[in-house]
C-alpha cells in the first residue's frame, strides 16, 4: 500500500495536484481537507464516479502487472458551454447585487515522460507530470437565474490520459476588481457522455447540493 500526503512545509494547508500520485497507482492520496481548493475538487470529482462509496477501482494498466501500455489513446473531447440555471451568489448569499457570471473549464491531465525510447512502456516511464488547458467563456451581465452562452465553437481539448484526467467546470461571477467564485464540478472524462448534458454544480466546498445549491446547473454539449 503507498500513502501520499502534502509535505509538511505546506503551512498554509495547500495542496498537491493528486492526478500525478493516481496515475502512479498510489492508493491512498491524502490532502488538507480544510482547504477548499481545486484538489478537493478534483478529489471529490473523482469519487462521485461510484456514488461516494469512498472507493474507485484502478485502470487495467495499473492492475495488470504485465501490462505494457499505460493508457489507452489520446482523444478530442470538444465542449460547448449553452446555459446555466439557478446560479446562486458568490457564497450561497441571498442578498447582493445580481451576479455576471461567466465558466472556466480546465482539464486536468497526466503526460507521461519516459526515456524517449517507449513511452507506452511501464518500465521506461519516468516523471509524470500533471498539465492543465483552460477555457473560458465570455460574461453574461446582470442573469444568475438562466444565463445563456450559446458557445458556437466551444473548446476542443485534447486528453493524453482519459483514465486520469478530470473537467473542472468553474462559475464565477465577473467585477471591476476581481472574480469570485461561485459554483464548481468536476467530472472525470472516463466518465463523460456525449451529446447535451447538465452538470450539477456544488458550493466551494464540494459537498453541497441544497439550499441555493439546489438547482444550480450548467447545459452543456459533449462531442467526443
Amino acid at each position: 500500500m503507498t500513502r501520499t500526503y502534502p509535505k509538511g512545509t505546506r503551512i498554509n494547508s495547500d495542496n498537491y495536484n493528486p492526478l500525478s500520485a493516481w496515475a502512479l497507482g498510489c492508493q491512498m492520496v491524502a490532502l488538507n481537507m480544510q482547504s477548499h481548493d481545486v484538489a478537493n475538487v478534483l478529489n471529490d470529482g473523482r469519487f462521485r464516479m461510484n456514488g461516494g462509496c469512498g472507493y474507485v477501482r484502478k485502470p487495467d494498466w495499473l492492475l495488470n502487472q504485465h501490462a505494457n501500455n499505460f493508457s489507452g489513446d489520446a482523444m478530442n473531447v470538444k465542449i460547448r458551454i449553452l446555459g446555466g440555471c439557478c446560479l446562486p451568489k458568490p457564497k450561497g448569499r441571498k442578498t447582493g447585487e445580481v451576479i455576471d457570471p461567466f465558466v472556466t473549464v480546465t482539464l486536468h491531465d497526466v503526460k507521461f515522460s519516459g526515456d524517449g525510447n517507449n513511452d507506452n512502456n511501464l518500465a521506461s516511464l519516468g516523471q509524470k507530470i500533471a498539465v492543465e488547458t483552460t477555457h473560458e467563456t465570455s460574461c453574461v451581465n446582470d442573469n444568475g437565474f438562466c444565463p445563456a452562452w450559446n458557445e458556437t465553437k466551444g473548446k476542443e481539448f485534447t486528453v493524453l490520459n482519459p483514465d486520469i484526467a478530470i473537467f473542472h467546470f468553474n462559475v464565477k461571477d465577473a467585477d471591476m476588481v476581481s472574480s469570485a467564485d461561485i459554483a464548481d464540478a468536476a467530472v472525470p472524462v472516463a466518465a463523460l457522455k456525449k451529446g447535451f448534458r447538465n452538470i450539477q454544480l456544488h458550493d466551494k466546498k464540494s459537498n453541497r447540493r441544497r439550499g441555493p445549491f439546489d438547482f444550480a446547473t450548467l447545459l452543456i454539449e459533449i462531442v467526443f
